[in-house]
């Protein structure tokens, strides 16, 4: 039993490292995950901070999950001071790029805001597609 843990966390550790090596590379798909892995601590140490910064990137290059959970982040204040506009701002980008149910989240979000922070929200929105479209 101890020799099968010993190489079940050996299997662990290479799957952490390939993953790692493929978003540093510009795998968007393998971005999101390692964001996942650290979301949710899977084979490493949970840091929301850490989960944040690779969804970023991987949101950066238009992975809806990865906009999608950028939302929740904010929403919810994992790995960031807790943000309204900006929890709105992913939620409808998420939307705009393939998420339908994101709308509901953003309509949430909605619910929470001033009209002053909805109109920010998508002023920031409207910015971001703006500078992804090009791309």
């Amino acid at each position: 039993l101890e020799s099968h843990e010993r190489t079940t966390r050996l299997v662990e550790v290479e799957g952490v490292r390939w993953r790692l090596d493929r978003a540093q590379k510009g795998d968007v798909d393998q971005m999101f995950l390692v964001g996942m892995m650290y979301d949710i601590g899977h084979d490493v140490a949970q840091d929301h901070t850490e989960a944040l910064r690779w969804y970023l990137k991987a949101a950066e290059q238009g992975h809806v999950g990865a906009q999608y959970n950028l939302g929740a982040a904010y929403y919810l204040g994992y790995g960031v001071p807790q943000n309204y506009v900006e929890a709105h701002k992913w939620f409808s980008i998420a939307n705009v790029t393939g998420l339908e149910r994101a709308i509901v989240n953003r309509d949430i979000m909605t619910k929470l805001m001033t009209l002053d922070q909805i109109a920010e929200a998508q002023d920031l929105k409207r910015d971001w597609m703006a500078r992804h479209q090009t791309r």
